[in-house]
């Protein structure tokens, strides 16, 4: 990825390695309209949620961490339904999980380690 050697850490059906490939190859994220929030998340078992605009340290590590992280499916959209997410303020992020208590506001540090 990015020029540097990256192991192969997906499935071996031809579905996974499709995707695995999707995945480093393709835009790391989508962009979502805040009206498909639930509709998207749903369809995740763990997705996380970028609210604000695309610039600065917290979208840098979200970017950052869509690109390296397999287990999560990543969107960004606008900041206008952050607080209806649990996002205090934007820009902000939100990890949404179709199996327990969602969304979970995320707090820490604005680096892709923390993410």
């Amino acid at each position: 990825m990015n020029g540097k050697d990256t192991e192969y850490t997906g499935g071996r059906t031809a579905d996974t390695i499709v995707s695995w490939i999707s995945k480093k190859t393709g835009p790391a994220f989508d962009d979502i309209e805040c009206s498909e929030v639930g509709v998207q998340t749903a369809d995740h078992k763990l997705s996380f949620v970028f609210f604000g605009a695309k610039e600065g340290a917290l979208f840098d590590a979200f970017h950052a961490s869509a690109q390296s992280l397999e287990n999560y499916s990543f969107f960004a959209t606008g900041s206008e339904c952050a607080k209806d997410h649990g996002v205090a303020e934007a820009p902000g992020a939100a990890v949404f999980r179709n199996f327990d208590e969602s969304p979970l506001s995320y707090t820490g540090a604005a680096s892709d380690e923390d993410l």
